[in-house]
């Protein structure tokens, strides 16, 4: 999945939903290969469930970022950033809401330090999902007929 350019994220910022879920699918696992092998070699099975419970908030707020920005961006490259932003409530929202019950909620996840593995997911996975969500091609927005500048060159 090599792009002309030589980047393998620039194709996968062409492909649908279905890849880029997968995608994300992907590093979310291996992410949690590594952070998982940290939380248990800190909290033990607690640490392993604190990683796992973050790493999913994390990829459903990701997912559903991708899922909700989709239609914009199909709409066009000038509508990728529109895109971004509303898909921006799920991505925040999701991973904000579930994390904070579990940690005001107490016990052996939040003793854990889920709330910590969730924010590395976070940013790990919001910089992905960057990435392969904005626009590949030199954007420019419309220009309005209604410029000073084509004001002044009217007669």
């Amino acid at each position: 999945m090599t792009h002309r350019s030589g980047i393998w994220w620039i194709g996968l910022r062409e492909a649908g939903p279905a890849k880029q879920t997968l995608f994300l699918t992907l590093a979310t696992i291996a992410g949690y290969g590594v952070i998982g092998a940290v939380a248990f070699g800190l909290s033990a099975d607690a640490g392993l469930f604190a990683a796992a419970a973050a790493a999913a908030a994390c990829w459903l707020g990701a997912v559903g970022g991708l899922i909700v920005g989709f239609p914009f961006r199909a709409l066009g490259p000038q509508y990728g950033g529109m895109g971004f932003l509303a898909g921006m409530l799920p991505r925040m929202g999701v991973p904000l809401v579930s994390l904070a019950v579990l940690h005001f909620h107490g016990g052996p996840l939040a003793e854990s330090g889920v709330i910590y593995y969730g924010l590395v997911f976070y940013l790990v996975l919001l910089g992905l999902e960057t990435a392969i969500s904005l626009p590949t091609r030199g954007v420019r927005p419309p220009r309005p007929s209604n410029t000073v500048s084509n004001f002044l060159r009217e007669p």
